[in-house]
């Protein structure tokens, strides 16, 4: 390994150390205006402001939960610690938590939002150092890490609270690369754990780190120089890395679970393997693009029902597999091209759409650690190919990463609520259900029935069997009073989901304005089976009771919505006492 280039001096300093600070504060300037921005009414709710384990702080009870909890379909506990060590630096207080989210100072966002910020920056000096570090080539790997640093496709990952998972995970995998650059240097037992905890953390922020056993076997390609494509030594790189390769297994295993019992994972009825390949292909090809033309970046990319049209599939394929043999013909006379292609290809495999996970057909955020590969492969290939100077190549990268620099702060703009956020999401997509039905959802929990019925109508138009959109709509016509209206559409939801929360909360609603006292507990009793924390729930099939004179079984509802501590706290307690002085 050349390290002749790391003793590069710039005022007296070390040169990757003056770097690693210069793209650090230009990228803060492209990023800052987050610490001025609200919570997303997308998964941000299921991470934090709604999240009571979270909300808790730092607590043995929520450190417990946070290493058994399969929540949101994933089993990421050090991602959960790293929310509540920002509550308790951040807040929101147990006083504010209690007021209700929309008395929250503005701050508490900007607070969690700023270590997700903090994050992106300590990765992005960490580049510079672990690529330096492994090459030998300081002008070559600052340019890498300030392409990567300011690409606008990693906003999602940075300005999005829910995704701290991916800020937090890449920085164990580039502390991991360092371990392991180091344990390379000198392989020690010592550096060897080092490497191995890396890892371990890592795998405990986002199981995206699955793949990086792969990529130190690419790196022992090239720059390590420590293999060939041989068999004999092949297997002597991959028996040394043998418990890594096993903690990546357990960890995909444990995922795969998680979100299959979490709902998360799509069957091959609803979405067949042809589809996935041919999305797979298409989505390789997409990515390269956004990567070279970084516009109408989205949130959320809606996939095409029956997969991406047969031309569009062609056309991917025979630009993916023409690059795929280009690039595998110069894998020895341009190493770096053939690792960072590899790299590119292999990060993205997790979350390219083989094993579906949402109904997205690609998403900005997965870029994040792939991207690393992608523009060490264009760096260092141009680099290699062209025997670009140095000079040329620093003058040309600085100038490409201020372009993405300035689009980069205009992209951040967009994701300052969810209301900026979402109307820019559709306005660069079409037909996306997933949007219309959020913003709708945020509409209606500002009060804006009439616009909130309008984007959950146009969700239902995309989307008929929309399952949340049909509830939804029904908890409008309640609270416009329309109980008939309210009740089609939850008997239409309970079509698709005869065990849904949300539908069958609603008919009992619609059952209680009817006076249909014995109907709206069947409705409400399944309700409460399905989540017995839904408070509104309990309290109402607690009073419904207590109404027919079910005594007993009312005062143990009514006692667990006190417990869960929602709104309706002192209705149950006065529900309680007139109960106390009736004979049962």
């Amino acid at each position: 390994m050349t390290t002749s280039t790391q003793r590069i001096r710039i005022f007296g300093l070390p040169g990757e150390a003056v770097v690693a600070a210069l793209i650090v504060v230009v990228t803060a300037i492209a990023y800052w205006s987050v610490r001025q921005h609200a919570f997303i009414a997308w998964d941000d709710n299921v991470y934090v402001y709604e999240n009571k384990h979270v909300l808790g702080g730092l607590t043995g009870d929520s450190i417990g939960w946070a290493l058994t909890s399969g929540h949101a379909a994933n089993w990421h506990p050090l991602t959960w610690i790293s929310h509540m060590i920002d509550v308790e630096i951040h807040g929101p207080t147990p006083e504010q938590v209690a007021q209700g989210f929309d008395l929250w100072p503005a701050a508490i966002a900007g607070g969690h939002h700023l270590t997700g910020l903090l994050f992106h920056l300590a990765n992005s000096a960490l580049v510079v150092i672990v690529m330096t570090r492994l090459t030998g080539n300081l002008i070559a790997s600052s340019v890498v890490a300030a392409l990567w640093a300011l690409h606008p496709t990693h906003v999602e990952s940075v300005a999005w609270v829910a995704e701290r998972k991916d800020v937090l995970s890449t920085f164990f995998w580039l502390l991991t690369m360092l371990a392991y650059a180091r344990w390379v240097e000198r392989p020690t037992k010592g550096r060897y754990v080092v490497t191995t905890v890396a890892l371990v953390l890592g795998l405990m922020s986002k199981p995206m780190l699955v793949t990086l056993p792969f990529v130190l076997i690419l790196l022992d390609y090239w720059p390590l120089r420590r293999m060939e494509i041989t068999v004999p030594s092949l297997r002597a790189r991959i028996v040394e890395k043998l418990p890594w390769f096993g903690l990546s297994f357990a960890s995909s295993l444990v995922t795969f679970v998680v979100q299959q019992a979490g709902g998360a994972v799509r069957t091959l009825d609803t979405i067949p393997i042809s589809e996935r390949l041919a999305n797979t292909v298409v989505a390789y090809v997409n990515y390269l693009g956004v990567t070279i033309w970084p516009q109408d970046l989205a949130m959320f990319y809606p996939s095409h029902e029956g997969g991406p049209p047969w031309w569009r599939v062609f056309g991917s394929t025979i630009l993916f597999v023409g690059a795929c043999i280009w690039i595998w013909r110069r894998r020895e006379s341009c190493r770096s091209l053939f690792v960072g292609w590899l790299w590119f290809v292999g990060t993205l495999v997790p979350v390219i759409g083989i094993v579906q996970v949402g109904g997205q057909s690609m998403a900005d955020r997965y870029t994040y650690v792939p991207h690393l590969g992608l523009f060490t492969a264009l760096v260092f290939g141009i680099v290699k190919l062209t025997r670009l100077s140095p000079r040329t190549l620093a003058i040309g990268g600085a100038v490409v990463s201020l372009a993405f620099g300035a689009l980069t702060y205009r992209q951040v703009q967009y994701w300052q609520n969810s209301y900026t956020l979402f109307e820019y999401t559709l306005s660069v997509t079409e037909d996306n259900a997933p949007i219309h039905y959020n913003l709708g959802t945020t509409f209606a929990n500002d009060g804006d029935r009439a616009n909130a019925r309008l984007h959950l109508l146009a969700a239902l138009r995309i989307k008929p069997d929309d399952l949340k959109a049909r509830i939804n709509l029904g908890h409008l016509d309640l609270l416009d009073e329309d109980l008939d209206a309210a009740e089609r559409e939850y008997r239409f939801a309970l079509k698709l989901d005869r065990r849904s929360v949300g539908a069958n909360y609603g008919l009992g609603q619609v059952m209680i304005g009817r006076r249909q006292a014995p109907e709206a507990i069947e409705f409400l009793k399944v309700a409460v089976a399905e989540d017995p924390e839904h408070v509104d729930a309990q309290f109402k099939l607690g009073a419904m009771l207590a109404q027919q004179r079910q005594i007993t079984e009312a005062r143990e509802h009514l006692r667990e919505a006190i417990r869960l501590n929602g709104g309706h706290h002192q209705e149950a307690e006065l529900v309680l006492q007139r109960l106390a002085t009736q004979k049962r």
